[in-house]
């Protein structure tokens, strides 16, 4: 299974107010991005709010699971239930609990998937 990150958007999450992040694209061998910054500038918010949102799906992703879930989407019936989480996800104690609204754009195996959080913003 290959994940890419494509991009990021949080409101009010940690010290950032309303931030995109675009991941740019990804040649075919591996890739490596960089998040830097000053101290309090919001880089351990950027890579939790990742990893909360990816564990909202929870890991194993079976490609089943994902052809499941595109297929809801371009159709609107209700998503497959994720894999049962261990140890359970609690989103309260994640920096998702904190945030206004978090949104994660990811290829998996090449199918574009959106993850939110919150309450999704007017624009």
């Amino acid at each position: 299974m290959k994940l890419v990150i494509t991009g990021l958007r949080l409101i009010d999450g940690g010290p950032l107010r309303d931030t995109r992040i675009e991941f740019g694209p990804v040649d075919a061998g591996p890739s490596v991005r960089v998040i830097g910054g000053a101290n309090g500038c919001g880089k351990t918010t950027v890579l939790e709010t990742i990893v909360g949102l990816l564990r909202l799906i929870e890991s194993p992703v079976t490609p089943s699971f994902v052809s499941h879930l595109a297929a809801s989407l371009q159709t609107g019936l209700p998503p497959p239930p994720p894999p049962t989480p261990d140890p359970p996800f609690e989103p309260q104690q994640s920096i998702l609990a904190r945030t206004v609204f978090a949104q994660l754009d990811v290829t998996i195996d090449d199918q574009a998937i959106t993850l939110a959080y919150g309450k999704r913003p007017a624009d």
